[in-house]
């Protein structure tokens, strides 16, 4: 657990902040594991140093190409169920992906679809996770400090001085 803070805004005082927030940064650990093990798998396959930048396009695009839908959709519906669905989409490709690699039916083609698969997801649910902050501070803390949503960041905002 996280060192207490005194300063009664801090935001370790909002046990759902903190359980969201390891939450977040294991999944973010997982998914750059993610990242690293695919690269390495997809480059025993192929050898090519190309396919491994296909991974970080494959990656990237997601992101960029659904910005404003995601936005639109997090707006429109319910973030938890939102999240939910994104989060059991990335489940299943990864779920697919350890199956396939496990049976040794895989290849670079099927690796790239399942890796497109869960950065659509992640794309998907990262405004509607995003915005979900607000609401598990009941004061103005968090709203204050909207980067504290993501784990790399929120180290700085976690004891204010």
């Amino acid at each position: 657990m996280l060192p207490s803070s005194g300063n009664p805004d801090s935001l370790l005082q909002h046990r759902s902040f903190v359980a969201f927030w390891i939450a977040r940064a294991a999944s973010s650990f997982g998914f750059q594991m993610l990242s690293i093990v695919v690269s390495w798998q997809i480059y025993s396959i192929t050898g090519r140093a190309f396919d491994l930048g296909l991974i970080g396009l494959v990656q990237f695009f997601p992101s960029v190409a659904l910005a404003l839908v995601a936005g639109h959709v997090a707006d429109q519906f319910d973030r938890r169920r939102v999240v939910l669905l994104g989060q059991v989409a990335e489940w299943v490709a990864i779920a697919a992906l350890a199956y396939l690699s496990l049976t040794h039916h895989v290849n670079e083609v099927i690796i790239l679809g399942l890796i497109f698969i869960i950065s659509t997801a992640k794309a998907m649910e990262a405004p509607s996770l995003q915005s979900m902050l607000p609401a598990l501070c009941a004061d103005a803390s968090a709203r204050s400090t909207p980067s504290s949503s993501t784990p790399r960041t929120s180290s700085a905002n976690l004891n204010p001085v």
